[in-house]
């Protein structure tokens, strides 16, 4: 007795820290990890004081060898802010982060620096003048390029919180970095150029940033090149048009660089671009490069070009920007729509449809129209399928007579395209093509195509018609369903259809349970009651039990006297069906009797 207390006391009294020691020392990586991830149940058992006293600097003085270990420490400091007592004591965690962003793996640097980057946001002006200034500026000054390249990044968040004179002082180590001899220094300098940009004056920008422009767009990497490129919108947004002589020439120049990475770069430039030039730049400089770049020699440049063009001019007014595009883009669409590359091919018909709003329906009809109907001939399934997928856009603009007269005759031709995932997408806009066509025009084009989808090989596709028929009803409504739908569906299960099996029946009983709530229940009891009561004698268990789950949908609908004289019987019948599944469902379907 008196021993166990003994040990109750001593567990209670057991250092966190120690425990920490302890497990850190274990052979088995998988144990140190998990430790390190219970980082911060430990500070929350030390408190904040002896977190910052005993816990951080346990971690600045003691570090694992290995890099998984080094990875969740980053991690897990992320989250310490609170547990060190807040922003007040915060500086304490810049330490052991610092010793992380010196390791060479790129991972634990990155995370290092992130997490820094997150704490510094923190931080009282005055404590990041006092801790974070002399870190960066240290990690800036080693000798190994890694901690340098992990000074990059944490700069632009110091740097834009810290006085002029400070700021001078960065400026002079940010240069040196970005005339670094390693491009492993370079690559992270020139992603921070644009960050510290924004954060500079216009006369810093001209004075020390842009000559900085220049160089990192000169060096020999490509890797340096596209990443120096982005700063290009935040150049312009503090210069405005003071900018333009000054930076759009050296936008011109990537759109032309040697490297197709640069290139496909200055391409993704362009929506931040347009978002911070004037109306007169955007037609003077921005157009230009973004037609070049529509044709460029690299079928991912022309690629990321197209993904530009939706939202081109929209800082514009509304006749401007048609304008700018009938003048600018529609001149180089059917080039790309006959594009030898597949991809380019399917960037552009993702996006096609989404210029209509803005030329209107004229030229809709005279210039994307017949574009779409070009690719809804492409030998590339995903251009038929993101056409198709994009019908019901167009509708809204060219309106249900032009869509169905133009578009849908190359549609219709589709139905038995041999990617399932065309006929699927055709499936999907039937409700739209039903609210468009009307009757007459339904039945005579797209009736028989709806019932060989629900004969369809790919599940889906069955699957994707049946949900559909609802809505085509409720479009149309019960005369129609009686007269030209339920007479095709019922025909499903007649022995002209018998040698494709049981899914036939099937699927006639699954189209049936989906139209029960869309129909009266006297057009259940005349036309749909009689074929389900058939299939309840199938052959096959899947189509009894499927016939008891809709006879319980119809049950559910039709008055007393029909279901107790039709239905019940079957389903009493079909609850001692030798199938358990046939049992279980006729049972349940029985309770709808009641």
């Amino acid at each position: 007795m008196h021993r166990s207390g003994t040990k109750a006391s001593g567990m209670e009294t057991l250092d966190p820290i120690q425990v920490l020691v302890e497990e850190l020392q274990d052979e088995d990586l998988q144990m140190r990890l998990n430790s390190i991830k219970r980082l911060s149940t430990i500070a929350l058992a030390l408190g904040d004081a002896k977190t910052r006293d005993q816990l951080i600097p346990y971690l600045t003085s003691n570090f694992d060898e290995e890099d998984e270990i080094r990875l969740a420490v980053a991690e897990e400091l992320a989250q310490f802010v609170p547990l060190v007592g807040g922003p007040a004591h915060a500086p304490c965690l810049i330490a052991p982060l610092v010793n992380l962003a010196k390791i060479d793996e790129i991972v634990v640097r990155e995370k290092a620096v992130e997490t820094l980057n997150s704490i510094i946001e923190v931080l009282a002006p005055a404590d990041v003048e006092k801790h974070a200034v002399p870190a960066v500026t240290a990690l800036g000054g080693a000798e190994f390029f890694a901690p340098r390249a992990s000074a990059c990044g944490i700069l632009p968040s110091v740097y834009a919180r810290v006085s002029a004179p400070q700021q001078a002082e960065l400026r002079q180590m940010y240069a040196t970095l970005c005339r670094d001899d390693t491009p492993m220094v370079r690559r992270p300098a020139a992603s921070a150029l644009g960050k510290v940009a924004a954060a500079s004056s216009a006369a810093v920008i001209k004075s020390e940033l842009l000559p900085l422009f220049a160089l990192l767009l000169d060096h020999d990497h490509d890797s340096v090149r596209l990443l120096a490129v982005g700063s290009a919108s935040s150049f312009m947004k503090v210069l405005g048009d003071e900018g333009v002589p000054v930076v759009m020439p050296s936008v011109h120049s990537a759109s032309k660089d040697r490297s197709w990475k640069v290139r496909s770069a200055s391409a993704e430039l362009f929506n931040a671009l347009q978002d911070v030039v004037s109306p007169d730049t955007l037609k003077a400089e921005l157009m230009p490069v973004l037609s070049r770049l529509l044709q460029d020699q690299e079928a991912e440049v022309r690629t990321k070009a197209i993904f530009q063009v939706p939202n081109v001019g929209r800082t514009l007014a509304q006749i401007d920007k048609e304008t700018i595009i009938v003048t600018n883009v529609v001149p180089h669409l059917k080039k790309l729509a006959d594009d030898a590359n597949q991809h380019v091919r399917s960037a552009l018909s993702t996006v096609l449809v989404s210029l209509t709003p803005e030329l209107g329906k004229a030229k809709t009809v005279e210039y994307i129209v017949p574009l779409l109907l070009l690719l809804l001939k492409d030998e590339f399934a995903d251009v038929r399928l993101n056409v198709i997928s994009k019908l019901g856009d167009l509708q809204e603009v060219i309106g249900a007579d032009q869509l169905c007269k133009v578009i849908l005759p190359p549609v219709i031709a589709l139905a038995e395209d041999p990617q399932w995932r065309v006929r699927l997408a055709i499936v999907e806009q039937l409700p739209a093509f039903a609210k468009s066509l009307g009757t007459g025009p339904f039945d005579a084009r797209l009736l028989s195509p709806s019932m060989t989808w629900l004969m369809d090989s790919v599940y889906a596709v069955r699957s994707a018609m049946v949900s559909q028929l609802p809505q085509v009803v409720t479009v149309f409504g019960e005369a129609w369903a009686a007269k030209s739908l339920f007479p095709k569906l019922v025909a499903m299960a007649s022995s002209s259809v018998a040698d494709r099996g049981y899914l036939s029946r099937l699927t006639l009983l699954l189209s049936i349970r989906t139209v029960v709530a869309s129909v009266s229940p006297d057009l259940l009891k005349k036309d749909l009651l009689p074929i389900t009561l058939k299939l309840s004698k199938d052959n096959v268990p899947n189509v009894r039990f499927n016939a008891a789950r809709a006879l319980g949908l119809i049950a559910a609908k039709v008055d007393a006297s029909t279901c107790k004289s039709q239905i019940q019987p079957a389903l009493s019948t079909m609850s001692s069906d030798d199938d358990s599944d046939v049992q279980f469902y006729a049972k349940e379907a029985l309770t709808k009797c009641q």
